[in-house]
């Protein structure tokens, strides 16, 4: 199964945000287990280093981005990518995008801490906690 990480998820690890920072940092690592494919899109990495390369330093933000490329699906941004974003014409673009790639990637799920932002998605958004139930909901016994 394909599942779309928001920054948002992702930031709460690299930036070892208290609370999210279990659940999120979980549902990575069920990704690194194998349980479900995690693809992060395109955009995301640009924004993530700056972020990191501002809290922890440039040495930090490049770790993390080493890690990223190695162990997710970093999921390509077309023109049709963003022209899809623009028919999704949520109220923040870039969650426009996140939908628009999570689609392109048959994506089952959007793992965010912001649903609110994906009203409009096309695409089911779970918290990283709710993913991690029902993730263990599906697991065959």
């Amino acid at each position: 199964m394909n599942v779309l990480i928001d920054l948002n998820v992702l930031l709460d690890v690299f930036q070892e945000r208290i609370p999210y920072y279990r659940s999120s940092a979980l549902t990575l690592s069920k990704s690194l287990e194998g349980l479900f494919v995690a693809i992060i899109p395109a955009h995301a990495l640009t924004t993530l280093h700056y972020l990191v390369s501002k809290s922890s330093g440039a040495v930090k933000a490049n770790e993390v981005i080493d890690i990223m490329l190695t162990s997710f699906t970093v999921a390509p941004i077309s023109q049709k990518t963003f022209r899809r974003a623009r028919e999704l014409n949520a109220v923040d673009f870039e969650d426009s995008v996140v939908m628009a790639v999570a689609e392109e990637m048959n994506c089952l799920y959007i793992i965010t801490r912001n649903s609110k932002d994906f009203l409009k998605s096309p695409i089911r958004t779970l918290s990283p906690s709710e993913f991690l139930i029902q993730l263990a909901l599906s697991k065959p016994s």
